[in-house]
């Protein structure tokens, strides 16, 4: 006979993410969990999200900044010629 514990699914569709089954030593009961490599892949690619996120982030302000020096560069010399 099959322990009480998690297993997976046996009434699962196939469509979505896998999960998981209580089975209480008798029948399966109506708690569900996603299985732990579904909530891996979930986590992988939130972390590869933020980690984008991040990236353009920083493109975008270094840009700004870059763009902000240049102009900078061109008000401090224009202020510097002398004027007629």
């Amino acid at each position: 006979m099959t322990p009480p514990g998690w297993h997976p699914d046996p009434g699962h569709s196939g469509k979505g993410p896998d999960q998981e089954r209580w089975w209480d030593g008798v029948q399966w009961t109506g708690h569900v969990r996603p299985s732990p490599a579904a909530a891996r892949r979930r986590g992988l690619r939130i972390g590869v999200g933020v980690t984008v996120g991040a990236v353009v982030l920083a493109a975008i302000g270094g840009g700004v900044y870059l763009l902000g020096e240049r102009d900078g560069d061109r008000q401090g010399v224009a202020a510097a010629t002398p004027s007629a």
